[in-house]
């Protein structure tokens, strides 16, 4: 066997090493990004399960929500993942939010009739936006928000 079969093998076997390593790597940073999210869905599932849509705006559930709940999120992990990570679950947070926010008002019968109800929602979702949007890495980031009524 010559040196240069040995170095082809040797190569070969390094990246399937490589692949396998990646791999692993990519499955630990899905599961640590789950675990994030399953943290974060139980406290807005928590936290929205008392919303009332009434003044003051933004309402004391969406102060909770954004400014404890969702900033402190943010700073833990704001640090730690890449800027596309950080996208990534905040995108995946804000499906969560839309998610629970539906069901929330289906319980509530809180329909998308323009009326004082749904101002007083409005304000708090603008509320919401801006504020995740104040994050840095979050400015751009699209949360359409009207899907809310869209989902079942």
């Amino acid at each position: 066997v010559s040196s240069e079969s040995i170095s082809t093998i040797s190569s070969i076997s390094s990246a399937k090493q490589f692949e396998q390593l990646a791999k692993l790597y990519s499955e630990h940073i899905d599961e640590i990004h789950g675990k994030l999210i399953s943290i974060i869905e139980t406290t807005f599932g928590d936290t929205l399960s008392s919303y009332e849509v009434r003044a003051p705006m933004p309402s004391d559930c969406f102060r909770t929500l954004v400014t404890r709940h969702i900033t402190a999120f943010y700073n833990a992990v704001a640090r730690i993942v890449s800027p596309s990570d950080l996208i990534l679950l905040f995108t995946r947070l804000n499906s969560i939010f839309k998610q629970l926010l539906a069901k929330r008002l289906r319980q509530l019968r809180i329909a998308n009739d323009g009326g004082p109800q749904h101002g007083l929602l409005t304000s708090d979702l603008l509320y919401y936006i801006k504020q995740v949007q104040s994050f840095p890495g979050l400015e751009m980031l699209e949360l359409h928000v009207d899907e809310i009524w869209t989902i079942n």
